[in-house]
């Protein structure tokens, strides 16, 4: 399994724009600290209609939660929540979205 990381929202785009991913995990707030960085990363990540995003956040709004799921994003997460153990929720959030992909992709090939 590999994994790619970018420093950017520009440079997460460019990569999904040149190769396949299974799962793409984003930050919602990027470097212009404005939610736009990580919805164009969903954006393009969507583009492929098997490739799963989830949304990390440290700062959770309900409308913006409502927007990633809006353009297909698999989960939003907010970090720092009261009593979740983030990485727990992360990792489990992780094998759902690939089992999601995988049965889609069966559907698509049956």
């Amino acid at each position: 399994t590999a994994v790619c990381v970018a420093q950017s929202s520009g440079q997460a785009i460019d990569q999904i724009r040149n190769r396949s991913f299974d799962l793409v995990i984003t930050d919602l707030f990027m470097e212009s600290q404005t939610a736009e960085d990580g919805l164009s990363v969903v954006k393009a990540a969507k583009g492929d209609q098997f490739t799963q995003v989830i949304v990390v956040t440290a700062y959770g709004r309900p409308e913006l939660s409502v927007e990633t799921m809006r353009l297909g994003a698999f989960d939003y997460l907010e970090r720092g929540t009261p009593g979740c153990n983030f990485r727990a929720m992360l990792q489990s959030k992780i094998r759902l979205a690939l089992d999601y992909r995988a049965a889609k992709l069966a559907l698509a090939h049956s």
